[in-house]
């Protein structure tokens, strides 16, 4: 029994540290609700989506980083405090891009509807800008035992393809995305109206590191999961958890 009271004091240590952060997400131009926004917990993973007055409620601890994005804004980021208290938190619209310009990928041969052939070629096309291992000693040692700094060189990338290389990455892992999370596959799951289709796979749409791990259970689980809070944030909907 001597040992009993600071063990128990001690486990509940990590419960108390949490609590639940709440707050509303606004334009920074109007001062609008901006809601659909989604709020990730860095940390945890936890994903919260504000509702139609721009509120937003998810469980983290002090130090964790909030991230708040969406489509059309600059992602903000704030460290949660040991009291946060109510946040206001105010997204700046992005910029939009000069005349001509494009944020996305230079013009490529489209190769089809396959992904898995699409993925291949974008690799073969622009293989020298995907990640490959860093370069050893043994990859700069010459046949004559000399050192040659131009393997070293040659293997590195430049702050240009480096960039690109990035942007590669995103791209292909955007056609992943786009491959499993399907109209067709959501109407399987849900019974979502036509009108909201559209706007639920652009504003719900899973992360490719969430994909790549997903079961199948788990991409039903956050369907039903995503479109109730879709629903809760469009119409202000009660949640039935």
């Amino acid at each position: 029994m001597i040992w009993l009271g600071p063990v128990l004091l001690f486990a509940g240590l990590p419960a108390l540290a949490q609590q639940k952060v709440e707050g509303t997400v606004g334009d920074s131009g109007t001062t609008r609700p901006v809601s659909l926004v989604h709020v990730i917990n860095k940390r945890t993973g936890d994903l919260s989506i504000t509702g139609y007055k721009g509120e937003f409620g998810i469980v983290a601890s002090p130090g964790d980083i909030l991230a708040f994005v969406k489509d059309g804004y600059l992602t903000r980021s704030l460290e949660v405090k040991d009291s946060a208290g109510m946040l206001r938190v105010l997204l700046s619209k992005k910029p939009e891009p000069p005349p001509g310009s494009s944020e996305l990928l230079p013009e490529v041969t489209v190769y089809g509807k396959s992904y898995l052939a699409d993925s291949l070629l974008l690799r073969q096309e622009y293989q020298r800008y995907f990640p490959s291992p860093p370069p050893t000693l043994e990859d700069a040692i010459g046949s004559d035992g000399s050192l040659d700094l131009n393997a070293f060189i040659s293997r590195m990338m430049t702050p240009w393809d480096r960039e690109f290389s990035a942007r590669l990455l995103e791209y292909e892992q955007k056609k992943y995305i786009d491959k499993v999370f399907t109209a067709e596959k959501v109407k399987q799951v849900v019974d979502v109206r036509e009108e909201e289709l559209e706007e639920f796979l652009r504003t719900c749409r899973p992360s490719y590191g969430f994909l790549v791990t997903a079961t199948e259970y788990d991409l039903i689980r956050y369907i039903r999961d995503a479109y109730k809070l879709y629903r809760s944030a469009k119409y202000g909907e009660t949640l039935d958890r």
